[in-house]
């Protein structure tokens, strides 16, 4: 992946599962992406996120649903809607904090296989944003 002057790049091994990495730039996004691309869940994640993180909501969100839908194989081919974040936890400051939690897969994005979960984490240093997704093997 790449923005904004910077790449990320991730390997796992093959037999592990499937990976999906995404690189953003911390900006302001408008409440409309929020609006159009995240589930109600995730509308009401941003809420619990800590008052420094508030103004970066949109733009992690986003990161870490493109790393999702990438780790599935189908990147924004798909609704957004089809891939779900359940739950994150936080640790850091303001300009800087690791994101880790979980996603579920459903839908077009979830293949024959049904629905799949996600194990997620995002790195957030001002100015970027990196965010991983791994779907372990055996899971479609």
């Amino acid at each position: 992946s790449h923005r904004g002057g910077a790449v990320a790049a991730a390997l796992l091994p093959l037999p592990a599962g499937k990976v999906g990495i995404d690189l953003e730039v911390m900006e302001r996004r408008t409440r409309a992406l929020l609006d159009d691309h995240f589930t109600r869940g995730e509308a009401v994640l941003t809420g619990g996120l800590p008052v420094r993180w508030r103004l970066h909501a949109i733009p992690l969100l986003w990161s870490l649903k493109e790393a999702i839908l990438k780790a599935a194989g189908v990147g924004l081919s798909v609704p957004t809607g089809d891939a779900e974040i359940l739950d994150l936890a936080w640790t850091g400051e303001a300009g800087s904090a690791e994101i880790r939690g979980s996603a579920e897969i459903r839908g077009g994005a979830a293949g024959h296989g049904g629905p799949r979960t996600a194990s997620i984490a995002c790195m957030a240093r001002a100015p970027h944003i990196v965010s991983l997704a791994v779907v372990r093997a055996g899971q479609g």
